[in-house]
């Protein structure tokens, strides 16, 4: 019985070590310090820009749909834009408060009177 539960322990102990490290060191891997060269930025820039096109051209098409309503679309756009000047004046490094990071409530639209579908 002893050597049961301490091979449990030891499994316990393993599993916790095999799947909380990596996350923890995934989600403090952004903290670094990293400088980019011009051309990096720029090469960050234009992919962005790309990004953010098709993303309003994909909200606009929601918008023709009705799926959602010219305002909805203005504000999405809006906010959209103002994430890309963020990015542009942080020389586009990404910060945990934007970037992959999911915390509790992240894109969460129960505060949107907008959104009652959920």
């Amino acid at each position: 019985m002893k050597k049961i539960i301490t091979s449990l322990m030891a499994v316990v102990l393993v599993s916790i070590i095999v799947f909380v490290c990596p996350s923890y060191a995934e989600n403090h891997e952004s903290q670094t310090n990293v400088q980019l060269t011009e051309t990096q930025k720029e090469e960050l820039s234009k992919l962005h820009e790309e990004i953010l096109a098709k993303k309003k051209e994909l909200i606009d098409k929601y918008a023709e749909f009705g799926i959602i309503t010219q305002e909805k679309k203005e504000k999405i756009k809006a906010h959209m834009d103002t994430r890309f000047l963020e990015m542009k004046e942080n020389g586009f490094i990404c910060h945990q408060k934007h970037c992959g990071h999911r915390g509790k409530g992240h894109h969460s639209h129960e505060s949107d009177p907008e959104n009652n579908n959920k």
